[in-house]
C-alpha cells in the first residue's frame, strides 16, 4: 500500500504540466485570430467593469483565419473561478459566402446576462471566453478577458 502511496505521489507532478500546457493556444492549427466581446445595450469604454443589472446580453465576435473553420467555432465561457460556465457554437457567420481574397472570418454568438444565474446568483469578477474548433482540446486562440460588475 505504501508503494502505490508514493507512487501517486511521485506521479502528481509530471500531471500538473500537462494541464498547464492544455490551457495555451495550439499553433498549429492557426484558426482563431482574436475573440472580441460587447456588452448590448452599448456602454462606454468608462464603464468597467461592466455593470451586470444593466445588460440584456453580451455579444461575442470570434475571428477566425480559415473560413472552414466557421461551422466548427466553439467559445467556453469560464465564470470567475475559472469554472466552465457555457459552451457556445457559432451562430452566425459573415453575409459573404466565399471572399474573393483570402481574409479573417467572423462566427457570432450571444451569451443572456439578464434573468440568469450571472445576476441571480451574482456571479460577478473576472470572466474568460476561450475559443476552441469543435473537437480540439487545446484552445486556438488566447483567451479574452472582461469583468462583470453589480
Amino acid at each position: 500500500m505504501l508503494t502505490f502511496a508514493v507512487a501517486v505521489l511521485l506521479a502528481s507532478p509530471a500531471a500538473a504540466p500537462a494541464a498547464t500546457e492544455a490551457a495555451r493556444p495550439d499553433p498549429s492549427t492557426r484558426g482563431c485570430l482574436a475573440v472580441v466581446v460587447q456588452p448590448s445595450p452599448r456602454m462606454g469604454r468608462s464603464q468597467r467593469p461592466w455593470p451586470a443589472r444593466h445588460l440584456v446580453r453580451l455579444d461575442i465576435e470570434a475571428r477566425l483565419r480559415k473560413a472552414d473553420a466557421l461551422s466548427a467555432a466553439e467559445r467556453h465561457v469560464l465564470a470567475p473561478g475559472g469554472h466552465l460556465y457555457q459552451k457556445i457554437s457559432a451562430t452566425s457567420a459573415d453575409a459573404s459566402a466565399r471572399p474573393r481574397r483570402k481574409r479573417a472570418r467572423s462566427a457570432h454568438a450571444r451569451l443572456s446576462v439578464a434573468g440568469t444565474q450571472i445576476t441571480q446568483r451574482g456571479l460577478y469578477g473576472v470572466w474568460s471566453i476561450v475559443p476552441y474548433l469543435e473537437g480540439s482540446l487545446v484552445p486556438c486562440g488566447p483567451a479574452t478577458t472582461f469583468r462583470l460588475g453589480p
